[in-house]
């Protein structure tokens, strides 16, 4: 007899970080990619409260005045989310949001930033090593459907990422 599968996340083990959804970091992509950020990002707050997960909502260097809070697309769906700044670019290493994801009671996070390899990189690793099942992905293609089984990689920094 076999067992049934349970799913990749359970919506009552997991919560959502987004973040940096910042405009001093959304300038550092395409204007392209900015506009599908800007679309989709608040989509996937409001499908993560529709179905009841924690949300944690992290900015970087805010009241340091490098950048500015949250983009107004994602606060409007997270009007009662308060954001946690921080001044180191690992949110893992920030107690305040270390604690407020421990405090969501689950042990799975989906994070979501625009820069994997600042945003996402450090803190999923991070998370992972003290126990948290943690996913990571750029918001623009958690939300969009691969075209092809094949991957499209570039070499430069500046061109469209593996699709």
């Amino acid at each position: 007899m076999s067992e049934k599968k349970r799913p990749v996340f359970d919506a009552s083990e997991t919560a959502l970080a987004l973040i940096d959804y910042q405009d001093g970091v959304l300038d550092l992509i395409f204007e392209q990619d900015r506009r599908a950020i800007e679309l989709n990002t608040p989509y996937l707050a409001k499908f993560a409260q529709a179905i009841g997960l924690p949300v944690v909502l992290s900015t970087v260097d805010v009241e340091m005045g490098v950048n500015g809070p949250t983009i107004k697309t994602i606060r409007a769906e997270l009007p009662d989310v308060e954001e946690i700044d921080r001044s180191q670019m690992n949110a893992w290493e920030d107690a305040n949001f270390v604690n407020a994801v421990k405090a969501t009671g689950r042990k799975k996070i989906v994070m979501a930033g625009i820069v994997t390899s600042v945003c996402l990189t450090f803190p999923a690793i991070d998370a992972i090593a003290e126990g948290t099942r943690s996913r990571s992905s750029r918001t623009r293609w958690a939300m969009r459907p691969r075209r092809s089984t094949t991957p499209r990689c570039s070499g430069s920094s500046r061109q469209a990422p593996c699709q």
